[in-house]
Formats: C-alpha cells, sequence, structure tokens
C-alpha cells in the first residue's frame, strides 16, 4: 500500500520525534516532550500486580505494550490486577477496548482485572461506554483491592 507525501511526511516525523525507553519494569512513552503513557507495573503482596497508568490511552505503540503486559502476567501465573488510571488525563476508543481485551484475557485464564479512576472525563467516558460492567471501576485502591479480596495496606504475612 502506498502513502502520499502528506502521510509518509508525518510518519517521518513522529517517527523522528518519537521514542520508547523501558526500565526496571516501566515503560515510557515520550512523543517529544509530550508524554503520551506511561505504564509502571510494581506487585503487591500476595499475588495482585498494579499497572500505574499516566497520561494518554489511545490508539498507538504505547498502548498496545498494556497487551504485552497483561500476556506477561497471564504467562508468569499472576492473574489478579488493577489498573490504576487516575493519572490517565485521556481515553479513546481504542485505550477502551485495551481495557475490555485486558479484562478478557485475564478472566478466561481465571483471573481478574479491576480499575482505579477518579471523577472526571476518563470515569464518565467508562460510564457512558458502560465499560464498567465488565471491568468494574473503583474510585480508589482500598475499595480495589478489597474487589480482589485484599485490604489496603496489605495486610502483613
Amino acid at each position: 500500500m502506498r502513502c502520499g507525501p502528506n502521510k509518509a511526511a508525518r510518519r517521518q516525523r513522529i517517527s523522528a520525534n518519537s521514542r520508547l525507553v523501558m526500565g526496571h519494569g516501566a515503560v515510557y512513552a515520550v512523543r517529544g516532550t509530550a508524554m503520551l503513557l506511561t505504564i509502571e507495573e510494581r506487585h503487591i503482596e500476595p499475588d495482585i500486580t498494579l499497572i500505574e497508568l499516566k497520561g494518554k490511552l489511545a490508539l498507538g505503540r504505547e498502548s498496545q505494550r498494556i497487551e504485552q503486559l497483561v500476556n506477561e502476567l497471564i504467562g508468569s501465573g499472576r492473574l489478579r490486577a488493577i489498573f490504576d488510571m487516575t493519572g490517565v488525563n485521556y481515553m479513546d476508543s481504542a485505550g477502551i477496548g485495551m481495557l475490555a481485551l485486558a479484562s478478557g484475557k485475564l478472566k478466561e485464564a481465571g483471573g481478574k482485572l479491576v480499575s482505579v479512576a477518579v471523577p472526571g472525563r476518563v470515569l464518565q467516558m467508562l460510564t457512558m461506554t458502560q465499560i464498567n460492567s465488565i471491568v468494574p471501576v473503583y474510585r480508589t485502591m482500598p475499595e480495589a483491592l478489597a474487589a480482589l479480596g485484599e485490604t489496603f495496606p496489605p495486610a502483613a504475612a
């Protein structure tokens, strides 16, 4: 498939101005100086993975990293996850779809995904699209942990 001159030039600008930096369980995606999406993964005892998302959850390579991360979680037997979306300031339909996909994959593997979102544009979109009927959405981390059968802070072993 051939691209017209405008589309090809746009691709070059995006490629030239974009970089993806990975390390220590986190992925930072940067286009120029504006952050698109930051993904940080943390482990909460006994077996919950907290995935903190910050920035724009939209169509693109950065959002596809979420699918890879969920596949890695399933492959390593970590089947309970929380998506902390309190730092997400924008979400499009691809972001909603990624959330549904992640939930479906974890559910199929016998796990569960819940999310945390604060009142505002993102929570409104989650409610309006009724994704909250597929992925339970809570307003606080303690509520999300309780939904997974844990307390906050996690009880000492």
